[in-house]
């Protein structure tokens, strides 16, 4: 449990994927690799941004991405899809968690957009459908315009971590428990009671409502007020000690 609620991205990490956020060409010499440069950090912009599963994330179709409208932000609609009828990959990658709506930002849904429309478009045999993946194989061969393969995918996020070492450590279900770290930070600013920052947690993240994982992670406030009382405990020993008292 300790280990669950301490996991998050060290600071260093999150600054560099910042700049990759907004420099996503850096770093890349090869014009050609300009589009699985764009989808790769795409790719884990949405797993920062909302928390999703790798599986979540590699089973998005186009009709799944719903665009900013009438004062609306932008979303990603995540489905159960067991079984997919239209997934032809051998190692199909599922929904582990239940069916949810989450929120992206206004930027990623632009770069979104930029990598559908400037760089998925380009590739032969790819598909335009609401039931086509949004992220697909770029390399040419028998897979290219195929939905993306989790080896495919583990080999991209390799590849971004030896263009920039600072974020070697970062993994999908980190920038899961990342979210859940600041998703417990915001509850704090709002003041939101436990219960309601259960509930609402449970529904981003795909849970039941009695989810065990998001009472584990409610339990951040616990913790972390404990350590904090229990500092001021252990720091008895610091206060002033009586003047000695001198016998003869």
């Amino acid at each position: 449990m300790q280990r669950i609620l301490g996991k998050r991205l060290s600071e260093e990490a999150r600054t560099h994927l910042f700049h990759l956020w907004e420099n996503p060409l850096d770093k890349l010499y090869r014009p050609a690799d300009t589009g699985p440069r764009i989808r790769n950090v795409v790719m884990l912009r949405v797993l920062y941004e909302t928390g999703m599963r790798r599986g979540e994330l590699l089973s998005l179709k186009l009709g799944q991405f719903a665009h900013a409208t009438g004062g609306e932000t932008a979303q990603l609609v995540i489905e159960r899809n067991h079984h997919d009828e239209y997934d032809t990959r051998v190692h199909q990658p599922v929904a582990k968690t239940r069916g949810r709506i989450v929120p992206i930002t206004d930027e990623l849904e632009e770069q979104l957009l930029e990598y559908i429309v400037s760089h998925r478009a380009e590739v032969p045999g790819v598909g335009f459908s609401d039931d086509d993946f949004i992220f697909v194989t770029h390399r040419a061969g028998r897979e290219q315009g195929a939905p993306i393969q989790i080896a495919t995918f583990d080999q991209a996020l390799q590849s971004l971590k030896k263009a920039f070492p600072a974020i070697r450590h970062v993994h999908p279900h980190l920038l899961r428990h990342d979210w859940n770290y600041r998703f417990s930070s915001e509850a704090d600013k709002k003041g939101l009671d436990p219960h309601k920052e259960r509930e609402l947690r449970s529904i981003l993240m795909g849970w039941t409502e009695n989810s065990e994982m998001a009472l584990l992670y409610n339990m951040r406030h616990t913790q972390e007020e404990s350590l904090e009382l229990g500092l001021i405990v252990a720091s008895d020993t610091k206060r002033d000690l009586p003047p000695q008292v001198e016998t003869s």
